[in-house]
């Protein structure tokens, strides 16, 4: 854990996050929404890591 006296340095641990993409911020939608597209998002980059592609390229999102 992080003291708040400390700086963020080259070494400091950064935890695991989700991307949150910056035209998130201006839309309006509910918190909900925005986090829900987070989570689809980071399933969707596990699932162009593991190929799960159809024939026409669109990437496969499974979330359960």
């Amino acid at each position: 854990m992080i003291n708040i006296s400390e700086y963020l340095t080259t070494q400091t641990p950064l935890p695991p996050f989700l991307p949150y993409p910056r035209f998130l911020l201006e839309l309006d939608l509910s918190q909900t929404a925005k986090m829900t597209y987070v989570l689809l998002l980071d399933r969707a980059t596990l699932s162009q890591k593991n190929l799960w592609i159809d024939e026409r390229g669109f990437v496969f999102v499974i979330f359960t």
